[in-house]
């Protein structure tokens, strides 16, 4: 399974003015995230696993979470930096069809 993330960066552009000479001169694909992310998802599931064995327990005294953790995972520049422009992207992609 490949796994594809998409970053555009758009600095204070407005969306009515988004073009697709602009996506396609800012867009990077990065094929490989899933691998790159890999040991972060296993952290957190881990985590997770952990967390609910906490405060799940079915004891006199325990623990309550009041507030939800939601996670993202940050992708560095450095990433970005070697992902594939969109021609490039589509000519990966060609080549796998």
């Amino acid at each position: 399974m490949i796994h594809i993330f998409l970053r555009l960066k758009i600095h204070f552009i407005y969306f009515s003015s988004l073009t697709k000479e602009y996506v396609r001169a800012h867009a990077k694909f990065v094929i490989n995230i899933g691998v790159l992310v890999q040991s972060k998802v296993i952290a957190v599931t881990t985590f997770n696993n952990s967390k609910n064995q906490l405060f799940n327990a079915n004891e006199d005294v325990g623990l309550l979470l009041e507030n939800t953790l939601d996670y993202k995972y940050k992708i560095s520049n450095n990433i970005w930096s070697k992902g594939m422009n969109l021609d490039t992207f589509a000519a990966y992609i060609k080549s796998k069809i």
